[in-house]
């Protein structure tokens, strides 16, 4: 995927909070586009493991290429 793609949703006015879902089945939920870092190669994403608000539990990177699909949260 392309990340202009995604920095598109993260910059949206008002931001809606999105899943991302990765070819090897992971699934993450965007809720606040400040817990992002996209760049070419790699997406940064800090998570809560637990749904809290706040500074993030844990983070994880992955690349753009392993994103199957996005959708708005809720639509699932």
């Amino acid at each position: 995927m392309d990340p202009s793609e995604i920095l598109k949703l993260l910059r949206a006015q008002p931001f809606e909070a999105f899943v991302i879902h990765l070819v090897d089945g992971r699934r993450f939920e965007v809720r606040h586009p400040e817990l992002m870092l996209v760049t070419k190669r790699s997406l940064f994403l800090g998570w809560h493991s637990n749904g809290n608000e706040g500074p993030a539990d844990d983070w994880v990177i992955f690349s753009p290429i392993a994103i199957a699909t996005l959708e708005p949260m809720g639509s699932e």
